[in-house]
């Protein structure tokens, strides 16, 4: 079982420790969304081009977790690169977090019905399980 949760303290601790079914996925980790959310009111969906300094903040969760998505398929997104391998080291680090029990929780900072950068890791974890099962 793939899914995930927002962060709880209790959770937090869990994450990272081999077999634990947890694996954080929030910031400051490698695999947080580096595109961030300010909301602004009255103002549409699109990047804030305000702070130059924060040129990848963006008005609402989605358009941040669809940005987040261009960025995991490889692609250099605003002036965020993708960094090399890691999708391969977030697979690594997902197998280490698995517990045979209860899958895995992929944790971040999201509520459960708020759009969340973790909605496509799951999406990415399954995908990636579907495709070795069918080998």
């Amino acid at each position: 079982m793939i899914r995930r949760e927002k962060l709880t303290p209790g959770t937090k601790a869990l994450s990272g420790i081999p077999g634990s079914g947890y694996l954080y996925c929030g910031r400051p980790s490698p695999f947080g969304n580096p595109f961030r959310v300010v909301p602004f009111p009255d103002c549409r969906d699109e990047m804030v081009d305000v702070y130059p300094r924060e040129a990848n903040t963006y008005h609402s969760n989605k358009t941040a977790v669809d940005a987040f998505a261009e960025y995991w398929t490889g692609k250099r997104v605003g002036t965020v690169t993708y960094p090399e391998g890691l999708r391969e080291r977030f697979l690594i680090a997902a197998r280490r977090a698995w517990n045979p029990k209860t899958g895995i929780t992929l944790l971040c900072y999201c509520g459960p019905r708020e759009v969340c950068h973790t909605d496509v890791l799951v999406a990415f974890l399954e995908y990636t399980a579907d495709r070795k099962e069918k080998k």
